[in-house]
């Protein structure tokens, strides 16, 4: 019988709307049948759920696969048969990955302030989102953070950041994150203001006091 040299799991991104084209050739040898007088014929189980999920419009009687295909794992069973009648079989794995990046939209600018409790801010990725999408997962799905890192979901703004203890302008990544783990970012301007409190009051440590008194001498004369 025929053996196969190929036959191998293998996965494959596609970039249209949770399905793609799909191409995959098989190969095989024989010791009496030279390659193109092998006829394969390959049956494909979509998302690998067993007889029940065969789908006899996904069969063929050629080589190659060429289809569109839904994002998911799917099995495919070849079969190889040589000029003198002998046949073999093999089953491989066929991984159909999303490939897009989502598409990130975000607010231009955000004007935030910092607590005259506290002198800071803590602010939120998801705050800036203004419509982002994804060809296949569900916006309510998506993952929104200040780096490719997903869990970098917050970031905390103090008078630090605002030298002149009155409006810094600072420039954020927005980054988006889908479902298969591809990432796109888009940039904001956040725009840090003191309070009306003056809580921050020029210093970039956000720490001010102000100090009066009199001068007098060792004697508790007053100094003219």
């Amino acid at each position: 019988a025929p053996e196969f040299s190929n036959c191998e799991d293998v996965a494959v991104d596609v970039f249209g709307d949770c399905e793609g084209l799909v191409e995959y050739t098989i190969e095989a040898t024989d010791d009496c049948t030279p390659l193109e007088g092998i006829n394969f014929s390959y049956q494909i189980d979509a998302f690998s759920e067993g007889i029940d999920g065969v789908d006899f419009n996904l069969n063929g009687n050629t080589a190659t696969i060429s289809r569109i295909l839904p994002i998911g794992e799917h099995t495919v069973n070849w079969t190889a048969e040589d000029m003198c009648g002998n046949f073999s079989f093999c089953e491989m794995i066929l991984t159909v990955r999303d490939g897009k990046k989502p598409s990130p939209y975000c607010l231009s600018s955000i004007t935030t302030v910092v607590m005259n409790n506290s002198g800071s801010i803590a602010i939120w990725a998801n705050d800036f989102d203004y419509g982002s999408y994804d060809n296949c997962t569900p916006q309510e799905e998506l993952l929104f953070s200040f780096s490719p890192n997903v869990d970098n979901t917050s970031l905390t703004l103090t008078c630090n950041n605002m030298p002149n203890g009155e409006e810094e302008t600072i420039q954020v990544e927005i980054w988006v994150t889908d479902a298969a783990g591809n990432q796109d970012f888009c940039s904001v301007d956040l725009i840090l203001q003191d309070s009306q409190d003056d809580v921050c009051s020029g210093s970039a440590s956000g720490q001010y006091a102000q100090v009066t008194g009199a001068l007098r001498t060792d004697n508790f004369q007053n100094c003219q």
